[in-house]
């Protein structure tokens, strides 16, 4: 709650600051346990302060989160560097390349879902919170511009449901159930507003079906 409260006295200082455009804005780690909506808002909010402002210099350990941030901008708006510690007394600053190092991150999940499948491997609490996540950026990688990373799975489902026929994602009209399927399975085990999600151990066969599931889907045998 005290990150929340600093954070929006801070964009609204910025706001009413009448030299904006002449101001260099540094924004540290700018959420705290939030929601996928919060982490939304708190991007559209940085955003928008970013065209207003001279500079925008957003710092974060969470490579997802600047992910996003990064796909919001076009190219020539954006730059990533990392901080690389070369002696305990020295660091250094170089380019990031923020794409391909949170692409890996995908694969990474993905592989974990293969262990868990394969071997039994991991826990299942935290297989059942990639099996969301997962279809998502699948879609997203397959699919450019059709699905908002602002958005989750069943908004996603609702955008291929209602999608025209024309549409490229009208192709996964035939295995829409199976998304559904996935999603209603996996959301109660995720926090969303207004709801806590259940403590409740997955079962391990069960979990281990909806997982293979999703590989199928992602086609990530």
């Amino acid at each position: 709650m005290t990150e929340a409260l600093s954070l929006a006295f801070f964009v609204a200082s910025a706001e009413l600051e009448p030299q904006l455009s002449e101001r260099v804005l540094v924004i540290d780690d700018p959420f705290s346990s939030q929601d996928r909506s919060r982490r939304a808002a708190t991007q559209q909010t940085i955003r928008r302060l970013a065209t207003r402002s001279a500079q925008t210099v957003v710092l974060s350990h969470d490579k997802r989160f600047l992910r996003d941030l990064w796909d919001k901008f076009e190219p020539a708006q954006r730059r990533a560097l990392q901080v690389a510690r070369v002696s305990d007394r020295c660091s250094t600053i170089s380019e990031w390349h923020i794409e391909a190092e949170t692409t890996e991150e995908y694969f990474q999940r993905v592989n974990k879902l293969k262990l868990y499948r394969d071997e039994g491997e991991g826990s299942a609490r935290e297989i059942v919170a990639l099996l969301r996540p997962v279809l998502e950026e699948s879609l997203r990688y397959r699919f450019p511009g059709s699905f908002p990373s602002t958005e989750a799975l069943g908004n996603y489902i609702a955008r291929i449901r209602n999608c025209d026929t024309a549409n490229p994602i009208s192709a996964l009209l035939q295995v829409l159930d199976k998304y559904d399927d996935i999603n209603d399975y996996s959301v109660c085990y995720h926090h969303a507003d207004g709801t806590q999600a259940s403590t409740e151990e997955p079962n391990p066969s069960e979990l281990t079906s909806y997982v293979r599931l999703t590989l199928q889907l992602v086609n990530a045998y």
